[in-house]
């Protein structure tokens, strides 16, 4: 299953102010093929542009069927304890309903690095 994370607005976070710094997110590597865990360093007051993961569902006569969710831990996210060892997990209750967008479009979203913007 292809993810990706890409900058999109939470309501949910913009009425809780968040990001801020040192608020905690889940992100997919782009290079590493793997799920992170970062650390926000929010500086302004634009509040609720968080990273979001996509994944896709199914390509179908192009268009590819994904679903969503925020990474931000308190949203999509969440922190618990197994072992003596703290992890952040996203919430399987979080992701979108299944959404559809045409393949040039979702080909866009893939290319687009927003690099004015960073928590």
């Amino acid at each position: 299953m292809f993810t990706m994370t890409r900058i999109g607005y939470c309501e949910e976070c913009a009425k809780a102010h968040r990001p801020k710094s040192e608020d905690y997110y889940i992100a997919h590597g782009f290079t590493s093929k793997k799920m992170k865990v970062k650390e926000a360093e929010h500086i302004g007051s634009k509040f609720g542009y968080t990273p979001h993961l996509y994944r896709v569902v199914e390509i179908k006569d192009k268009v590819v069927f994904y679903q969503m969710i925020c990474g931000m831990d308190k949203c999509g996210s969440y922190f618990y304890v197994k072992d003596d060892k703290t992890f952040l997990a996203l919430d399987p209750k979080k992701w979108s309903a299944v959404k559809m967008m045409g393949i040039r479009n979702w080909i866009a979203l893939m290319k687009f690095k927003d690099t004015g913007f960073e928590i």
